[in-house]
């Protein structure tokens, strides 16, 4: 163990952060007083722990020298940390700990049916999904260019977001003449879907492929995104818009066999990835 209380610092406040104030004491890290650092008053304290997410920068690299022990999402940053750092930071002060999920033991045939049943859809039907929380930048557009050049019949694509989010869509469908082949729903889906399909230019770890997995779902993101270390080599994209992307759909919407073991394979093994085992994980880095 550190201490009995740490100094913990963090810029986004995830699961992780979120469970390890709940069950420790602790304090926020605070820059130093201009006072401090002309080297009067109370020393300097630099935090214990430092929860680092997203890109790191510059200036984020003397707090992670100073800091006891870094805790990260992905190896991609924790590689880029220790080069950004010039060998000052070295790997054993950095630990990756995933994303975690929420997601339960469920029947998945049951939330199929539910969904077939609301929007009166063939049972037969493979339901190719996608979502985000920026359109834009989670590849709506490209979602659609893969979604025009499927050649199975037994699909239909499913975007799901708010209400405002959806009203945008609408003509889009109308342009590319997909209105009859794409359903808009509120809400995620994710327990119902059978293909996740995120062509997102953003490069941190999108937690929906983490989710769309432990929800039995064959998941394709770019290699860009942090979240492909924990996907198979089958279904990591080369770049956002890759369109060989739409052959290994159309062949997974044809082949139920293969469908369903990459779905059961993904849920296997993001079972290591539930809140209480990452937490596990933060505790015995810390020593705890």
């Amino acid at each position: 163990m550190i201490n009995n209380k740490y100094t913990i610092f963090y810029k986004t406040e995830s699961q992780l952060v979120k469970q390890f104030c709940e069950e420790f004491e602790y304090e926020l890290y605070s820059k130093p007083t201009l006072s401090q650092n002309w080297g009067f008053g109370k020393d300097i304290v630099y935090p214990d722990i430092y929860f680092h997410s997203g890109i790191v920068k510059e200036s984020d690299i003397q707090l992670l020298i100073k800091s006891k022990i870094i805790i990260v999402n992905s190896n991609t940053i924790k590689h880029d940390i220790v080069e950004k750092s010039n060998g000052s930071i070295t790997n054993d002060k950095i630990h990756v700990i995933y994303p975690t999920h929420n997601i339960d033991k469920f029947k998945k045939k049951e939330y199929k049916k539910a969904f077939f049943n609301r929007y009166h859809v063939d049972k037969k039907t493979k339901l190719v999904y996608f979502t985000g929380k920026n359109y834009e930048k989670t590849g709506l557009v490209q979602f659609l260019k893969f979604i025009k050049e499927l050649t199975a019949a037994n699909f239909k694509a499913v975007i799901s977001g708010t209400p405002e989010q959806l009203k945008v869509i609408v003509p889009l469908l109308k342009e590319l003449e997909l209105s009859d082949k794409v359903i808009l729903a509120q809400g995620d889906i994710f327990r119902a879907a059978d293909i996740f399909v995120l062509p997102t230019s953003n490069k941190l770890f999108a937690s929906n492929v983490l989710k769309a997995m432990a929800s039995k779902s064959v998941v394709f993101a770019p290699s860009s995104n942090h979240a492909f270390e924990i996907m198979d080599n089958f279904s990591i994209m080369d770049s956002f818009d890759d369109m060989t992307t739409v052959h290994k759909i159309n062949m997974l919407l044809e082949n139920t066999e293969e469908l369903k073991k990459i779905q059961k394979e993904n849920c296997k093994k993001v079972k290591e990835y539930t809140q209480s085992k990452q937490f596990k994980k933060l505790k015995l880095a810390l020593d705890i």
